[in-house]
C-alpha cells in the first residue's frame, strides 16, 4: 500500500505529467530552454578561445626562443673569430661601439645592423667594392613572420654591440669582450613592437684569447 501510495505521489508529479504529456513547451519554458543553451554555448565557445589564446601565447614564446637561440649562436660565431674591430689591428677602448669588424666567414668587413619592421638583424659586408646583405638565422626560422631580432639595450631601445675591457688600462695588451643584447619582438597586429624575449651575450674575440 505505501508502495502504490509512493507512486500515485511521483505520478503527480508536474515533470511526470509533462513528460507523458503529447502537448509542446509553451512560450516561457521555450525561451527558458534557448537561454539555458546560450548559456552553456557561451561557457564552451569562451573556453575553447581561451584555449586556443593560451596555445598560440606558448607557440610564440618558444618560437621567439628559437630565433633567440639560433641567431645567438650566429652571433657568437661571428664575433669570435672577429678581426679589425672598427677597422684597426688593436683591443679597443672599453664601451666602444663595435661598427664594423672583418669576418672570415663572410670574407670582407661587416657590420651588424637592427633590421626595420620585421626584419630581424642584418649582416653588411663589402665584397669586392660592393654590398652584401643577409638576414640573420631567416633559413632556420622560416614562417615565423610576425617574429623578428634587434640589438637593445636594458631599456628594450634600440642599441648597438659594444667591446668591454678587462681592465682600465688602454693599453694594447689589455683584453676583452664582446657584449650585446638580442631582443626577439612580435610585430602585432596594429603594428605595435611586442618585445617576448632577450639575453645579454658576451664573446670573447680570438684577438683577445
Amino acid at each position: 500500500m505505501e508502495r502504490r501510495k509512493g507512486l500515485y505521489m511521483f505520478e503527480n508529479l508536474e515533470i511526470h505529467k509533462k513528460l507523458k504529456s503529447k502537448d509542446g513547451f509553451n512560450l516561457a519554458e521555450t525561451l527558458m530552454s534557448v537561454l539555458l543553451l546560450t548559456i552553456v554555448l557561451s561557457a564552451v565557445t569562451g573556453g575553447i578561445m581561451a584555449a586556443q589564446r593560451a596555445y598560440r601565447k606558448i607557440r610564440m614564446k618558444a618560437d621567439a626562443e628559437m630565433l633567440l637561440a639560433t641567431t645567438i649562436t650566429e652571433l657568437s660565431t661571428e664575433f669570435e673569430r672577429a678581426r679589425n674591430l672598427n677597422g684597426i689591428d688593436a683591443v679597443p677602448a672599453t664601451n666602444d661601439p663595435i661598427t664594423t669588424f672583418y669576418s672570415e666567414y663572410r670574407g670582407g668587413m661587416t657590420t651588424f645592423t637592427s633590421g626595420e619592421g620585421t626584419t630581424g638583424i642584418i649582416a653588411t659586408t663589402v665584397l669586392e667594392g660592393s654590398e652584401v646583405t643577409a638576414e640573420l638565422a631567416n633559413e632556420k626560422t622560416r614562417g615565423l613572420s610576425t617574429l623578428y631580432t634587434k640589438f637593445i639595450d636594458d631599456s628594450g631601445a634600440d642599441s648597438t654591440p659594444v667591446f668591454k675591457r678587462d681592465t682600465a688600462s688602454d693599453t694594447e695588451q689589455s683584453s676583452g669582450f664582446i657584449q650585446f643584447t638580442v631582443g626577439v619582438f612580435n610585430k602585432t597586429a596594429d603594428g605595435r613592437d611586442q618585445l617576448i624575449t632577450h639575453q645579454v651575450v658576451k664573446v670573447r674575440p680570438v684577438l683577445c684569447q
